[in-house]
């Protein structure tokens, strides 16, 4: 599933995208085709791709999202304080991720990027987010 970015109100709060950093060296490298597939798309149900990436970056960077444990076969990690009063200030259903019966938040390895995006509860509700706020839509492919 593919991922269009975009805003039908230029005024409009669009969580992190606005901010993220810049592509990372690794993924500005021509190694790999820049394709929409590779830019943003979905892993089941969270945000992939370079914009994926980023977001995880961003989460982290903001101290929104720290390491939890790592079980030697994947990160975990969990929200703090500011992070969970951020993600509910935009609309992201942080109460019903934390209470799903399935892993919360853990570092999903890129296939693209080879480095780590949000999978788990807390990632789909971010990505349930910015597709009901319109900041981005799904699209076939």
């Amino acid at each position: 599933m593919l991922i269009q970015v975009g805003r039908d109100d230029p005024g409009k709060d669009t969580m992190m995208i606005d901010t993220l950093p810049p592509r990372s060296a690794q993924a500005s490298r021509l190694v790999r085709n820049d394709t929409p597939m590779r830019q943003a798309r979905t892993c089941y149900d969270h945000l992939a791709g370079v914009l994926g990436v980023r977001l995880m970056d961003e989460l982290l960077r903001r101290g929104w999202l720290e390491v939890n444990r790592d079980d030697g076969r994947r990160v975990h990690y969990q929200l703090t304080d500011a992070g969970r009063q951020a993600l509910a200030a935009r609309d992201v259903d942080v109460e019903a991720a934390e209470a799903a019966h399935r892993m919360h938040a853990y570092g999903c390895t890129d296939w693209t990027e080879r480095r780590p995006h949000l999978g788990g509860a807390l990632g789909a509700a971010i990505l349930a987010a910015l597709s009901d706020a319109d900041i981005i839509a799904r699209t076939p492919g």
